[in-house]
């Protein structure tokens, strides 16, 4: 009986440590989830419903530009997961080593690191940022130079990004889809802080 209780107790007890996590995220398009130790976890979702797409073609394509960039770059620089074709939606995952890796790679530009070194590589910190929890609250140039030390995703293109700690800013064009979550809805150059 008491083996029992136990065997509950722990259980109850992980479930709620898993229900602490992060929730899953229903993205809207192609995505980016940044890690902690800046690497990249890509999924890319592109319309494939013509007649003349071949998944199998496509793929060594994908294969082969992936093997030619890493004998240049490093064995792992990026690396190509899992794909699969669902209602003519074609998922492919890909994962970067490191930041300069993924702008090779991709047509998107990211950049991740501190507000510093962003203001340091040319990034322009004249812009209004959302805040989170304080709706139609916002932060500029004067906040954003106070805050070199903060972690800082920017991204110019269109995609959904999942950071791994809750955001506190973002740009004007974003949706917030969870707390660690936003998704960029059109074209431009996208400021997250986390």
């Amino acid at each position: 009986m008491c083996k029992g209780r136990i065997l509950l107790l722990g259980l109850v007890m992980v479930l709620l440590i898993a229900a602490c996590g992060k929730a899953d995220t229903m993205f809207n398009q192609s995505y980016i989830i940044v890690n902690d130790d800046q690497t990249l976890s890509v999924t890319l979702m592109e319309d494939f419903t013509e007649s003349y797409y071949n998944e199998t073609e496509l793929m060594e394509m994908v294969n082969s530009e992936v093997s030619q960039y890493n004998a240049g770059r490093g064995a792992n620089a990026i690396g190509v997961g899992e794909h699969h074709l669902e209602n003519g939606l074609l998922t492919l995952e890909l994962e970067f080593a490191d930041v300069q890796s993924f702008n090779d790679y991709m047509p998107e530009v990211v950049f991740c690191g501190t507000l510093q070194e962003a203001y340091n590589a040319g990034y322009d910190l004249n812009r209004s940022l959302n805040v989170v929890g304080n709706e139609g609250t916002t932060i500029g140039k004067n906040e954003l130079q106070n805050m070199g030390e903060s972690r800082v995703f920017i991204l110019s293109g269109v995609m959904d990004v999942q950071c791994p700690d809750k955001i506190k800013y973002y740009s004007q064009g974003m949706v917030m889809l969870d707390a660690y979550t936003v998704s960029a809805t059109g074209s431009g150059c996208y400021f997250i802080i986390y």
